[in-house]
């Protein structure tokens, strides 16, 4: 993508991207989420 950074000194550096914690868990307690009512799931 081209993206940089300056850092404290001006110098312009590559970024570096990662993902975390978005797993088959995180997707179940979403869906959960969007679908419970008062009476639960």
């Amino acid at each position: 993508m081209g993206l940089t950074v300056a850092d404290a000194q001006g110098t312009s550096a590559p970024t570096h991207m990662a993902c975390s914690g978005i797993g088959i868990t995180r997707c179940l307690q979403t869906l959960a989420g969007l679908h419970r009512d008062h009476n639960g799931l």
